[in-house]
């Protein structure tokens, strides 16, 4: 599914299988290998029939135009991200941010866990200090959630500009980032 969806998105430069003829329709180069090398090629212990060699992407937000953003705090497990960013997709974010100690976007599983969101919604990672100052000088209000001095979720009005903050999964979001934000929430 995933080299199905770098096909679609031009992503995909070269493809290696182990059967060329059940490869969709690309103009890419492809190239038949042996289960062995595909083995190689991978990180799984049980590959699929193909992997693909992608183009590197950098996302950008478009922050005059964007209305809502997920923020990743030091999250440390690629399945809880990949998770995070197709569901904001499907609620229509415009894009995540993921801290800079936060799992590397590239990772292989974190990738897998994405089902190829993260070609139609930007994901960044950049220091979420940064992130934070960089969306409140655009007009975002940006709230981390947290249980300590939080309002409930529905104490808050809707604002035109929001962003939402995560926190990791054990220690939730850093206090030097909730004193960034603009106020803390718990849903």
């Amino acid at each position: 599914h995933l080299v199905e969806e770098a096909i679609k998105n031009n992503t995909a430069l070269e493809i290696f299988c182990l059967d060329a003829s059940k490869v969709p329709y690309t103009t890419c180069k492809v190239t038949e290998v042996s289960k062995p090398v595909l083995e190689k090629l991978t990180f799984s212990k049980t590959p699929q029939s193909m992997v693909a060699l992608c183009r590197y992407h950098e996302a950008t937000i478009d922050f005059k135009k964007a209305k809502r953003i997920f923020l990743l705090d030091g999250l440390q497990d690629p399945g809880n991200i990949g998770t995070i960013i197709r569901t904001s997709l499907a609620f229509g974010f415009d894009g995540v941010m993921l801290s800079s100690d936060s799992v590397d976007l590239y990772n292989d599983k974190l990738l897998r866990a994405c089902q190829g969101a993260n070609y139609y919604l930007p994901v960044m990672q950049k220091d979420i200090l940064e992130s934070i100052q960089l969306l409140q000088d655009n007009g975002f209000k940006v709230y981390a959630t947290s249980l300590r001095n939080a309002k409930a979720i529905d104490e808050f009005g809707v604002e035109e500009k929001m962003a939402f903050i995560l926190g990791n999964e054990g220690n939730g979001v850093k206090d030097s980032t909730i004193d960034a934000c603009d106020g803390a929430i718990y849903i």
